[in-house]
């Protein structure tokens, strides 16, 4: 009997008999509802970055069909149209609601052409592009406004991020 009565107040003293709550305990929820805000902190950037690359591959679709419209104009008209708006049913607007832009070479003079990091012109014909995501551009791809534009280059050979070129 002894032996027992020191086992019951050895268990006691030690904290053995507590009752087991069922549930969790804060410290386990904040770390799930923290894993939980990480998961969807990632999802939100690659969601992001995914649309932004269908915009700028619907921009680079666009210019391209633009570019159809352009030669099918000259191959009509015997001369590059004056605007994009004297296209037929031209009403198009870039994917961040900008319109695209357009400059006949033989209409503007060359300090006003667009150049590449070399500060040589893009085309040789016309210059065609879309401002991009901030809706800014300057004549040389290497000032800052002009890194997210979409752009024509090589005379049509090359459509896509100014950076890329």
């Amino acid at each position: 009997m002894k032996g027992i009565l020191k086992i019951i107040i050895i268990t006691k003293l030690l904290g053995c008999n507590r009752k087991r709550y069922r549930g969790f305990t804060l410290i386990e929820l904040m770390v799930v509802v923290a894993i939980i805000g990480l998961i969807g902190a990632i999802a939100t950037v690659t969601l992001q970055s995914f649309a932004e690359r269908a915009r700028i591959n619907k921009a680079v679709s666009e210019i391209s069909s633009i570019q159809v419209k352009i030669k099918g104009y000259e191959a009509y008209e015997g001369s590059l149209p004056n605007s994009l708006s004297d296209l037929d049913d031209f009403n198009m607007s870039d994917p961040w609601e900008n319109p695209y832009q357009y400059n006949d070479l033989n209409n503007i003079p060359p300090g006003l052409w667009r150049k590449d990091k070399n500060l040589v012109p893009l085309n040789s014909d016309y210059d065609l592009w879309s401002n991009g995501k901030d809706g800014l551009s300057k004549p040389p791809l290497t000032a800052k406004a002009s890194y997210d534009d979409i752009i024509r280059a090589n005379d049509g050979a090359y459509i896509g991020l100014a950076t890329g070129y």
